[in-house]
Protein backbone atom coordinates (compact mmCIF):
# COMPACT_ATOMS: atom_id res chain seq x y z
CA UNK A 1 0.00 0.00 0.00
CA UNK A 2 2.90 2.23 0.76
CA UNK A 3 4.11 1.59 -2.71
CA UNK A 4 1.07 3.02 -4.37
CA UNK A 5 1.09 5.84 -2.20
CA UNK A 6 4.39 6.97 -3.10
CA UNK A 7 3.84 6.57 -6.94
CA UNK A 8 0.91 8.86 -7.04
CA UNK A 9 3.09 11.28 -5.29
CA UNK A 10 5.35 10.96 -7.12
CA UNK A 11 3.07 11.25 -10.77
CA UNK A 12 2.05 14.66 -9.36
CA UNK A 13 5.28 15.48 -9.45
CA UNK A 14 5.77 14.20 -12.47
CA UNK A 15 2.73 15.78 -13.66
CA UNK A 16 3.46 19.61 -12.30
CA UNK A 17 6.92 19.72 -13.65
CA UNK A 18 7.38 22.93 -15.18
CA UNK A 19 11.10 23.07 -15.45
CA UNK A 20 12.41 22.28 -18.98
CA UNK A 21 13.61 19.41 -20.55
CA UNK A 22 14.75 17.82 -23.72
CA UNK A 23 13.17 14.29 -25.13
CA UNK A 24 16.46 11.45 -26.28
CA UNK A 25 15.67 8.63 -27.76
CA UNK A 26 19.18 6.12 -27.80
CA UNK A 27 20.16 3.58 -30.39
CA UNK A 28 19.61 0.06 -29.89
CA UNK A 29 19.98 -3.18 -32.38
CA UNK A 30 16.73 -4.71 -32.45
CA UNK A 31 14.18 -1.76 -33.27
CA UNK A 32 13.32 -1.04 -37.15
CA UNK A 33 13.38 2.07 -38.36
CA UNK A 34 10.29 1.90 -39.47
CA UNK A 35 8.90 0.97 -35.68
CA UNK A 36 11.39 4.60 -34.96
CA UNK A 37 9.59 6.70 -37.38
CA UNK A 38 6.56 5.22 -36.73
CA UNK A 39 6.94 5.24 -32.93
CA UNK A 40 8.13 9.22 -32.82
CA UNK A 41 5.35 9.90 -35.47
CA UNK A 42 2.59 8.60 -33.06
CA UNK A 43 3.72 9.63 -29.51
CA UNK A 44 5.63 13.12 -30.05
CA UNK A 45 3.45 14.26 -33.05
CA UNK A 46 6.59 14.60 -35.62
CA UNK A 47 5.44 14.64 -39.49
CA UNK A 48 7.08 12.35 -41.47
CA UNK A 49 10.51 14.33 -42.58
CA UNK A 50 10.91 14.84 -38.74
CA UNK A 51 10.83 11.84 -37.88
CA UNK A 52 13.12 10.30 -40.29
CA UNK A 53 15.44 12.68 -39.78
CA UNK A 54 15.59 11.88 -36.14
CA UNK A 55 15.40 8.00 -37.13
CA UNK A 56 18.64 8.79 -39.13
CA UNK A 57 20.22 10.71 -36.47
CA UNK A 58 19.67 8.49 -33.71
CA UNK A 59 21.71 5.74 -35.79
CA UNK A 60 24.59 6.84 -37.27
CA UNK A 61 25.28 9.19 -33.58
CA UNK A 62 23.88 7.04 -31.32
CA UNK A 63 20.90 9.48 -30.08
CA UNK A 64 19.00 12.01 -31.03
CA UNK A 65 16.92 15.24 -29.17
CA UNK A 66 13.58 14.14 -30.17
CA UNK A 67 11.87 17.68 -28.48
CA UNK A 68 12.44 19.97 -25.97
CA UNK A 69 9.53 21.42 -24.08
CA UNK A 70 8.10 21.20 -20.49
CA UNK A 71 8.88 18.06 -18.52
CA UNK A 72 5.41 17.05 -17.48
CA UNK A 73 4.79 17.27 -21.49
CA UNK A 74 7.72 15.23 -21.90
CA UNK A 75 7.03 12.25 -19.50
CA UNK A 76 3.96 11.15 -21.07
CA UNK A 77 5.72 10.61 -24.40
CA UNK A 78 8.91 9.13 -22.84
CA UNK A 79 6.80 6.91 -21.12
CA UNK A 80 5.11 5.88 -24.55
CA UNK A 81 8.41 5.36 -26.22
CA UNK A 82 9.50 3.45 -23.49
CA UNK A 83 6.15 0.85 -23.57
CA UNK A 84 7.00 1.07 -27.50
CA UNK A 85 10.39 -0.59 -26.78
CA UNK A 86 12.66 1.85 -27.58
CA UNK A 87 15.36 3.41 -25.37
CA UNK A 88 14.18 7.39 -24.15
CA UNK A 89 14.95 9.52 -21.55
CA UNK A 90 14.32 13.31 -20.12
CA UNK A 91 17.35 14.83 -19.47
CA UNK A 92 17.47 18.75 -18.47
CA UNK A 93 17.78 21.32 -20.77
CA UNK A 94 21.08 22.98 -20.99
CA UNK A 95 20.97 26.53 -20.13
CA UNK A 96 23.62 28.42 -22.66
Amino acid sequence: MEQVKEKKRETKQIDKDESEGVLIVINDDYNTFIHVISCLKTYCGLNDEEAELCTWKIHNEGRSVILQDKKSVLYPMCENLIESGLTAEIEDKEEK
